[in-house]
């Protein structure tokens, strides 16, 4: 979902039917990570792809499967 647009955490937690405490747990660990930032605004907090952790990422991978 996040890689089409930023989205609120409600919204995140509702297909997988998960709490929203689980739901800004997992996000905490994909922020702590570099792959997702969340902002809060008023009492919505939203989050979003982290574009730079996820080019580490791919150079992770990339040093470790090459092609």
């Amino acid at each position: 979902m996040l890689s089409r647009k930023p989205h609120s955490v409600t919204r995140l937690a509702e297909p997988l039917r998960i709490s929203l405490a689980a739901a800004m747990q997992h996000l905490q660990v994909l922020e702590e990570a570099g792959l997702v930032r969340t902002q809060k605004l008023g009492s919505v907090r939203t989050a979003s792809v982290a574009t730079a952790g996820l080019d580490v990422l791919a150079a992770w991978v990339r040093e470790r499967c090459p092609v």
